[in-house]
């Protein structure tokens, strides 16, 4: 089972140094100090040019950095999350990308990190096949590596509603919205995706044809939590 304080930290002269990344998370709940947790827990392992948390409360406590940044947002909610992600978050990256992460996301394989997933303007976890109804399996946002050019271009898709095969969905998760529903008009401007295959070896969620299980990926979301899932399903 993965949790950020399980993992130890490497020496900082081993850790690979992204200047052109930004470290993220989102959240909008009045504690957050497990995001804090996991953000520390990434930056001890790799060395990136920003830290950015956007939370309602400031930081506090011993993970927190003085040359990290907080953006203060109000108290939000899934779909307020997912808004603000697709919508706002364009405006505060000034690196080539930014990697999101949430309390259940974490770094645990460091040294796989490849500089040539910076090539692409979105690397998630990929779903397993028929995830999404589709034939779009790239990927989960909970560890993600996205360009600005795609949060600049994401910010100018429908904000309030969604449409999707002729019907309107009042929410969804900005992954899907992203990655699947305007896959194809992002994907006309010119923006990429990285292939299954690839995104299989950036992070881990659920086990896909690709990767079974976790196995030197670079990244995880919720691992630890369907782990224990999966335990009481088999037990």
């Amino acid at each position: 089972m993965i949790h950020a304080n399980d993992l130890a930290a490497p020496s900082a002269d081993t850790r690979p140094v992204l200047p052109q990344v930004t470290l993220v998370a989102v959240d909008g709940t009045m504690n957050s100090g497990a995001t804090q947790a996991s953000l520390a827990h990434a930056a001890s392992l790799v060395a990136f040019g920003r830290v950015v948390l956007f939370s309602p409360v400031a930081p506090a406590g011993g993970t927190w950095r003085e040359n990290w940044r907080w953006v203060e947002i109000p108290p939000t909610s899934l779909k307020g999350y997912n808004q603000f992600c697709l919508a706002r978050l364009h405006a505060y990256i000034v690196t080539s990308h930014c990697l999101t992460i949430h309390s259940d996301s974490h770094i645990v394989n460091a040294s796989a990190w490849d500089d040539r997933w910076l090539e692409y303007d979105y690397i998630g976890a990929p779903w397993p096949p028929g995830h999404t109804g589709t034939e779009y399996r790239v990927g989960n946002s909970g560890f993600c590596l996205r360009s600005k050019r795609l949060l600049e271009a994401t910010s100018s898709l429908p904000n309030e509603s969604y449409v999707w095969r002729g019907k309107v969905k009042q929410s969804c998760r900005d992954d899907v919205i992203a990655c699947v529903m305007y896959r194809a008009q992002l994907e006309s401007l010119g923006l990429t995706f990285a292939p299954v295959e690839v995104a299989a070896r950036f992070a881990f969620e659920n086990p896909t044809p690709e990767a079974p299980v976790l196995d030197g990926q670079f990244g995880t979301h919720e691992f630890r939590r369907k782990r224990r899932a999966a335990a009481v399903v088999t037990g």
